[in-house]
């Protein structure tokens, strides 16, 4: 059964798809010249539109706005619940955190939020976009970088995926051509071939071309020291 709906559509007067390098796409950054918006109420999707790209309006108690702040609290409730547990608390992309809440993750790690027992952990592709101010002793101070997977480590991880659509052949062909690409290349790499139907030696070109694309593998990993002493149990991480 297929159901359908109108779409009102409202087209934008001038496009801004000039402004952008179709090669150079940062994330979070470049935004289409439309939007689609939909309504959902009593189980079903209702008054769709296509419209120019805008702003979403939405309340200042958008829990999405107080992200540090909520962490903050949940961990203080855990406290009073298992005041001895250790916790381990990662924060993914974290020059993008940073950008965004710098302030928040300070409190949580050394200021007046922090809680005793927590080791922090975080990511990033881009370790020069992080602060300095995070970088020193009891903050983010002990690195270790993750490199790109071994052909190894490919070959399992394209195995997994690719078990009922390619043969042993194949995936292991794969696995080779993809020496130096992440496993967030690989997802788009299946992507390409296996859903969207693109040759392989084409979608391989276009991500060896633009290394931007499938980013996502974390490539160090950060512990700050103050969180970890004989008192935590925990051991940190070091280069």
């Amino acid at each position: 059964m297929t159901s359908t709906f109108d779409i009102n559509i409202e087209k934008i007067k001038k496009s801004r798809i000039a402004e952008y390098d179709i090669n150079n796409v940062p994330f979070g950054k470049c935004f289409s010249d439309h939007m689609f918006v939909a309504e959902y109420a009593d189980g079903k999707w209702k008054n769709a539109s296509i419209m120019p790209y805008g702003d979403v309006p939405m309340s200042y108690a958008t829990s999405a706005l107080h992200y540090g702040q909520a962490i903050f609290e949940g961990m203080k409730a855990f406290r009073q619940i298992e005041p001895d547990r250790k916790v381990v608390v990662s924060f993914e992309e974290a020059d993008e955190m940073c950008r965004y809440n710098e302030r928040a993750m300070l409190r949580l790690m050394d200021g007046d939020a922090k809680i005793n027992g927590v080791l922090f952990l975080a990511t990033t592709n881009y370790i020069e976009r992080l602060p300095e101010r995070m970088l020193r002793p009891g903050r983010f101070d002990k690195k270790l970088y993750v490199g790109m997977p071994k052909y190894e480590h490919r070959l399992q991880y394209l195995t997994h995926k690719l078990k009922d659509l390619a043969e042993t052949g194949e995936i292991a062909d794969m696995a080779k051509r993809t020496d130096g690409l992440g496993f967030g290349h690989l997802r788009e790499l299946i992507a390409g071939v296996y859903a969207i139907g693109d040759p392989l030696d084409e979608v391989l070109s276009r991500l060896k071309s633009n290394p931007h694309i499938g980013e996502g593998d974390p490539q160090a990993i950060f512990a700050p020291e103050k969180s970890c002493g004989p008192s935590s149990g925990m051991k940190c991480l070091k280069a």
